[in-house]
């Protein structure tokens, strides 16, 4: 009986051994998970914030109730649904629970981006501004902060925000992209290329910094070629219709530059297409900008206002797509707007609303404080006659050119070269409704009404254009008609 207790006793405290050493080699797994989630965040592009939550829900099903793990995978479910648009929002709230009797930093970070996404901007700037100051060395307060600061239009705020982020995380990747993202919405193109081209060496797999290089430098007439970004577009593309739209986007910008009407509008429409799942007020805004420059204004309306749920009005990008909308629609600023010349197609609405406000010599001036690189806008080379009345515009310019024709053959008196030149010029660029009223006034002086249903694609794409006849009358009305472009550049 001694020796059945004795081998008892050796096998009980043999399997204790070996339950021992199978606890202790989990924790040391669970830990690998842990330590792998914190590297890939550090990577930060879309596939490293994909195996970041991998090896977090990995770890949480060995332990559910780890506070710090779980903070981290809320933080990286809200990042990935704050910037990348995934349905993550939901996973972020049940880490957040399971994580609910700890404090932590990473978990308010998450829960600020959470009320930002819902629009509650004082709330997640309340959340996230606390966070920072009770753990000022956490880079994931910053972040949310810098976030909801864009967000609200204040951009130096944003900008103190990712600067004390860089600082405490020097190693970490989505500090330096946001910022980067910041810069360009301050109209620094230069210093987003100077960033981004070494930064981008070391993690060539980051598809979002590949699309603001590439942003950065088709506002300064760079390199347009890409093979990451190419393979990064297919890749995180799949998965994210934020990245698909902005690869789409900037497609659309490189063909209107290299003048393929048809590669663009089909980019373009394929990013409009993806326009309900975006998340990018700025994103919302630079396509809203193009469909506007294209004439397709109340589209544009759609994209801005969509965008405007997002983010404050005070938003570069989106206060340019308020200028496109109100230039569209045949409206004439007060005064040239307050904001930086971002890239192409603000130079373009820069130069359109000089040209609506002063005439020929505004233009002219807004066309010489531009770069080369954004004079190279092909639309600025057709607008350019009509500061330089002795140019010519160019041939097969579209209607565009067309609207340009109209304008200086009114100017030099030729009322019905210009209604022929005016008739074609009734679609498919931003100063359609502006042609419009050139048009009706030189019929009005020619005593002659617009042809049947010459306006309709107009009304179709820009309800609002003010220069539009109303409903079933031949004429616009005298007390609502706009004065013409050309009776303002002649003082009458």
């Amino acid at each position: 009986m001694r020796g059945v207790a004795l081998l008892l006793g050796i096998l009980f405290v043999a399997a204790a051994g070996t339950e021992w050493a199978l606890q202790r080699q989990r924790r040391a797994g669970w830990k690998r998970l842990e330590v792998t989630m914190r590297a890939e965040m550090e990577h930060g592009s879309l596939q490293s914030l994909l195996r970041a939550r991998l090896a977090g829900v990995r770890a949480t099903l060995a332990d559910d109730r780890n506070p710090t793990v779980n903070g981290h995978l809320a933080f990286i479910d809200a990042l990935l649904t704050h910037i990348y648009g995934l349905p993550l929002e939901a996973e972020a709230h049940a880490a957040l629970d399971r994580a609910s009797t700890s404090w932590g930093p990473e978990s308010e970070a998450a829960r600020a981006l959470i009320a930002l996404r819902r629009g509650d901007r004082a709330a997640a700037e309340r959340i996230a501004s606390a966070a920072t100051h009770r753990a000022p060395a956490a880079v994931e307060p910053l972040l949310a902060l810098a976030e909801v600061r864009s967000a609200a239009g204040d951009l130096t705020g944003a900008a103190r925000s990712l600067n004390a982020a860089v600082i405490v995380a020097p190693t970490q990747i989505e500090p330096r992209v946001a910022w980067a993202e910041l810069r360009l919405e301050l109209g620094d193109p230069g210093a987003v290329r100077d960033t981004l081209r070494p930064l981008l060496a070391t993690v060539p797999d980051h598809t979002r910094g590949w699309l603001l290089l590439a942003e950065a430098e088709l506002a300064l007439g760079g390199p347009q070629d890409g093979p990451a970004l190419e393979e990064g577009c297919r890749r995180d593309g799949a998965v994210s219709s934020t990245v698909a739209a902005g690869c789409a986007m900037l497609a659309a910008e490189r063909e209107r530059m290299a003048m393929r009407p048809a590669a663009m509008h089909t980019a373009l429409a394929h990013a409009t297409q993806l326009a309900p799942q975006v998340r990018s007020a700025r994103l919302l805004a630079r396509t809203a900008q193009l469909q506007a420059q294209l004439g397709r204004v109340d589209e544009a309306d759609r994209l801005a206002r969509q965008a405007a749920t997002l983010a404050s009005s005070e938003l570069p990008n989106l206060a340019w797509a308020q200028v496109a909308l109100a230039l569209g629609r045949g409206h004439s600023p007060e005064r040239p707007p307050a904001l930086p010349v971002l890239g192409p197609e603000s130079a373009v609405l820069s130069a359109r609303t000089a040209f609506a406000i002063g005439g020929a010599g505004a233009l002219a001036d807004a066309l010489a404080e531009l770069s080369p690189a954004l004079r190279a806008h092909p639309d600025l080379a057709v607008l350019a006659p009509l500061g330089l009345p002795s140019s010519q515009v160019p041939a097969d310019s579209g209607p565009l050119g067309s609207y340009v024709a109209g304008v200086l053959a009114r100017l030099a008196g030729d009322l019905p070269t210009a209604a022929g030149h005016l008739a074609r010029a009734l679609d498919g660029h931003g100063d359609a409704c502006r042609a419009a009223g050139e048009y009706v006034a030189t019929l009005h002086e020619l005593h002659r009404l617009p042809e049947a249903g010459l306006l309709d694609p107009l009304r179709a794409v820009n309800a609002d254009c003010v220069n539009l006849p109303g409903a079933g009358a031949p004429e616009v009305e005298p007390g609502r008609r706009r004065r013409p472009v050309s009776r303002a550049l002649r003082g009458g």
